[in-house]
């Protein structure tokens, strides 16, 4: 099914554009939309030739990635949102919908995930980046732990959580997210949305325009109540391997070579101070200034220039002189932000991403974002 999702792809000659898709694992359907590849050299040998592989948020969709997964595919990259279950054009799977197992336990889709990353390198002939944001890079880096194996090209986690600190934290969490799948059962999605928008997590998407946060509601309101509650219930971050497990995975992919990146926004406290906590276990970390919790909604372009830089081949400058070059620029647009780096010399080009000169990043920050 994979093979078929990468081929109708390749079909498209025109504008480039994201074409809706399934993948089937063990008896259920996946959603995938695939975005084509567009630049000439794409397939021979390009610097932005790896397939890339999106995974969404909690009560998102594929499209969530429309923005940035077109600008990829314009600049060279393939792009496939894969959709967890329950969400956008995945089945909606009950008890029993996949024998001898539950369908909404953690390990099954990070299963499914790790097929479906196989899958694309296998038909793609390249490794894939994988890429999570929030909830999806929790599901992510929990299948780095569980699949230690996972064929990958590079992994970038977007304001993912990465497992409770200790068993009392796994505890309080358990009982938070009990608390919310309650509240969804008894108050139905709308009021819950209503009530889950209002969270210092998305303060920032309140800034949006309007079309934008209309956007952002139709696709959280698009799914049901007792469906995000048993999702809660089962892939909450209560089920994940502990903090020091996760960051622990993640620094042996890097020491095996694979790009490694977490990227939060400075406006996003929570996830910043994850971020500081990535940071001073060895893996490289981004904050973008004057952005929160959805950094690659709130801002598609700079978002882009990072996985753009995970992607680009072992010293070729020129191109992470371009990601430079786009930070700057966002940082600019922003006003008075300035860009800065420890212990990184920005102009020799070669440290900005773990993969460039072989050294690593240390820390790729902005005014105003001190760890």
């Amino acid at each position: 099914m994979a093979n078929e999702v990468l081929k109708k792809g390749s079909e498209v000659a025109s504008e480039v554009w994201g074409e809706t898709r399934g993948f089937g694992f063990e008896g259920m359907r996946f959603g995938v939309k695939a975005w084509r590849a567009s630049a000439p050299d794409a397939r021979e040998g390009g610097t932005l030739s790896a397939p890339i592989v999106l995974v969404h948020g909690f009560a998102q969709q594929a499209s969530t990635w429309d923005k940035v997964a077109l600008s990829l595919s314009r600049a060279g990259v393939e792009c496939f949102a894969f959709e967890l279950a329950g969400h956008g054009k995945s089945a909606r799977p009950t008890v029993g919908d996949v024998p001898g197992r539950e369908a909404f336990d953690l390990d099954f889709q990070a299963q499914a995930l790790l097929a479906f990353c196989e899958a694309v390198a296998h038909v793609a002939g390249r490794l894939p980046v994988l890429v999570g944001y929030s909830m999806g890079g929790r599901i992510a880096a929990e299948t780095v732990v569980r699949h230690p194996d996972l064929p990958l090209a590079g992994l970038v986690l977007e304001s993912a959580g990465l497992g409770p600190s200790d068993e009392a934290a796994r505890a309080t969490l358990a009982e938070r997210n009990a608390a919310w799948a309650r509240r969804l059962r008894e108050e139905g999605v709308v009021a819950f949305m209503d009530w889950w928008e209002t969270l210092p997590l998305f303060a920032t998407q309140r800034d949006l325009p309007s079309e934008a946060r209309a956007a952002i509601r139709a696709e959280r309101e698009a799914h049901s109540a007792k469906l995000l509650a048993r999702l809660l219930e089962a892939w909450g971050a209560h089920h994940q391997a502990a903090e020091a497990a996760t960051l622990s995975a993640v620094s042996d992919l890097a020491r095996q070579g694979v790009p490694v990146l977490y990227v939060a926004g400075a406006l996003d406290e929570k996830y910043a101070a994850v971020a500081a906590r990535a940071h001073a276990a060895g893996i490289p970390v981004v904050l973008v200034p004057n952005v929160g919790h959805n950094v690659h909604l709130e801002s598609p372009s700079a978002f882009g220039g990072i996985v753009e830089g995970v992607l680009a081949e072992p010293g070729d400058e020129h191109a992470v002189h371009d990601v430079v070059q786009r930070l700057h620029q966002h940082g600019d647009h922003h006003g008075h932000t300035e860009l800065y780096q420890q212990g990184v010399d920005l102009h020799g080009a070669h440290d900005v991403f773990p993969r460039f000169g072989g050294r690593g990043l240390g820390l790729l920050c902005f005014h105003d974002c001190s760890f």
